[in-house]
């Protein structure tokens, strides 16, 4: 029998060994993860700030900077549900820097986390912290390859901001607000590069976490998009009816390096030729059992005829009829919504079809198109290139005319004919703006071939500026 003085001395050896090895910060984060406790003490406070900063908010969502950074809800459900053992592994990286490794290894999972100075930051925070900054109107970029990206997109950028802020009746106080506290967009050499910052192999991604647009594309109107309906609404759920939530950044946004013009030209196409058609892809599961390809352009056109149908007011409670739990959101039903006549719509087409970037044929009102006649590639430049620098590259010339991946491109405007299409580039922004294809034409008329040369019509507003040839 241990008598009172030996006991008390044993207990306070163990607890003094105890002490000597406490649960370490990085074991303390994880448990509280895991267990879903706030774990705001553990977030840098200017990730934190961050944010926060614009006030959108997200239904169920406590911790928004975790979204998407968080440790898996069915990876949690196991270690809790089952005691499956983990791995945390913390290691010092360059200057105040450091990460945790998370694994399950039986559940083959990983999962990093970002510190700096022993606090949270987000990995893009992390990985672009040595990039190149600099600020516009509306935003704060972040350039892996400063030679990949020029000001004449950072402007094209503020222009969308503004355009839509109109669009969706932002007032002047929310505007100042963007204008104070920016719209983070890092710009990535490439989709690997995308994965190392996000996880995900895209070509680019809101980031609701932070309301910042992740991409490899000069100007990715499609997620800025998302993002500027979001802050519009500002209180909403994480979910939302595919059908609407890609129709409207398609409507408005295009596809990364693919104007909105062009997308919605083949929707036309795609609903016309029966091929595939609006009211078939409205459920959840319709919309993705079939390719992006083919949704995003009907999608995008149908949204298109939505608003300017509905108006702002009415199609923003449209859209938040079908945001909800994502449960609600896959089991949804078309009766539960309201939506316009398809005689409406076809009105609608013929009104679209009208206003055509490209004609093959000679336009009705010739004064609004420019014409082409052209044996090769047509290439233009304006006199002003302040915006451009001078060892601008553009990966889009490059990849069209099959030059190296370091060739300066001297060229602003691009056009490429044949008898079977006409396509038209921006270099500066990386974008085909205007696109015409016999393959995707209801009446399938080739581009005439005059005297040795394609002939075609081109809508004045498509360029910036006026077009001496």
């Amino acid at each position: 029998m241990l008598n009172k003085t030996i006991f008390l001395f044993i207990v306070s050896l163990f607890f003094a060994v105890h002490n000597i090895y406490p649960q370490s910060n990085a074991e303390l984060f994880i448990k509280d993860l895991i267990n879903y406790e706030d774990v705001t003490s553990y977030i840098d406070k200017d990730e934190l700030q961050r944010s926060q900063r614009l006030g959108i908010n997200y239904t169920g969502v406590n911790n928004k900077f975790l979204i998407s950074y968080d440790i898996d809800d069915a990876v949690k459900s196991e270690i809790k549900g089952k005691n499956t053992a983990y791995n945390i592994n913390e290691k010092m990286l360059e200057d105040s820097y450091s990460v945790i490794e998370f694994s399950v290894p039986s559940l083959n999972y990983n999962k990093n986390f970002y510190l700096k100075d022993g606090k949270f930051i987000s990995p893009p925070s992390y990985f672009s912290k040595n990039w190149q900054t600099k600020e516009s109107r509306y935003f704060v970029f972040k350039i892996s390859e400063p030679r990949l990206f020029n000001d004449y997109c950072t402007k094209k950028l503020d222009e969308f901001v503004d355009s839509m802020c109109v669009m969706l009746q932002i007032d002047e106080s929310r505007r100042q607000q963007l204008e104070k506290e920016k719209i983070y967009y890092l710009m990535c050499k490439d989709d690997n590069e995308i994965e190392k910052l996000t996880g995900y192999k895209a070509r680019g991604i809101f980031i609701t976490a932070f309301d910042e647009i992740i991409s490899t594309y000069n100007t990715h109107f499609h997620e800025l998009s998302h993002f500027l309906i979001n802050y519009k609404l500002q209180n909403l759920s994480l979910n939302t009816l595919p059908f609407f939530l890609e129709g409207f950044a398609n409507a408005f946004g295009g596809r990364g390096g693919i104007s909105n013009r062009v997308v919605l030209d083949l929707g036309v196409y795609l609903q016309k030729s029966g091929f595939i058609t609006y009211d078939s892809l409205i459920t959840f599961d319709k919309f993705y059992n079939e390719d992006a390809s083919l949704t995003y352009p009907v999608a995008g056109l149908y949204n298109l005829f939505l608003f300017k149908k509905l108006g702002t007011d009415k199609y923003l409670e449209l859209y938040k009829e079908v945001n909800g739990k994502l449960e609600d959101i896959k089991s949804f039903r078309v009766e539960k919504i309201s939506l316009p006549g398809k005689d409406e719509f076809d009105n609608f087409l013929k009104e679209y079809e009208e206003n055509a970037s490209i004609l093959v044929d000679e336009p009705k009102n010739e004064d609004e198109y420019y014409k082409f006649s052209i044996d090769g590639p047509f290439f233009y430049t304006p006199e002003d290139l302040t915006n451009i620098p001078a060892d601008y590259i553009s990966k889009k010339y490059n990849d069209i005319f099959k030059k190296s991946p370091d060739e300066i491109c001297k060229y602003k405007y691009g056009i490429v004919a044949d008898s079977l299409s006409v396509s038209i580039y921006n270099f500066y922004t990386n974008d085909i703006i205007a696109s015409y294809s016999i393959n995707f034409s209801i009446d399938r008329i080739h581009v005439p071939f005059i005297n040795g040369k394609y002939e075609f019509y081109v809508k004045k507003d498509l360029f910036d500026e006026d077009i001496k040839r």
